[in-house]
């Protein structure tokens, strides 16, 4: 059996996802969930999570994809109001940004998404 089905967390991505927001931005917006469900609570501005990463960090997320069709799904995303997107001050050659999802702007996203709110605040609604 081949190890590439074995060693690699799979790419997800849910169909009405994807039907509302687009083949390619439905596989990055789970990633992103992903990566801020492990968010450490020191990472929470104005409690949103964020998530700090360069183009170069999400091609090595998806190796598939060139830099510049990432930034065109990101773009994407920020147009249709789904992430948030914030430049890091710093050295112009080292562009890093920080990210979130904008889960109360779309109210299907939570859902969709399975997320619910003790996964984010490490409470449940109890």
């Amino acid at each position: 059996m081949s190890t590439l089905l074995l060693h690699e967390p799979p790419l997800q991505v849910l169909p009405s996802l994807a039907v509302n927001t687009g083949l390619h931005e439905a596989i990055v917006l789970h990633r992103l969930h992903e990566k801020l469900f492990s968010v450490h609570p020191r990472d929470f501005i104005h409690g949103r999570p964020w998530i700090v990463s360069s183009y170069k960090d999400w091609q090595q997320e998806f190796p598939f994809w060139s830099v510049k069709i990432l930034k065109r799904i990101f773009l994407s995303l920020e147009r249709q109001n789904l992430v948030v997107r914030e430049r890091l001050s710093g050295k112009p050659s080292v562009y890093r940004m920080q990210y979130s999802i904008s889960y109360d702007h779309f109210p299907g996203l939570k859902e969709a998404l399975d997320v619910s709110d003790h996964s984010l605040t490490g409470r449940s609604k109890r």
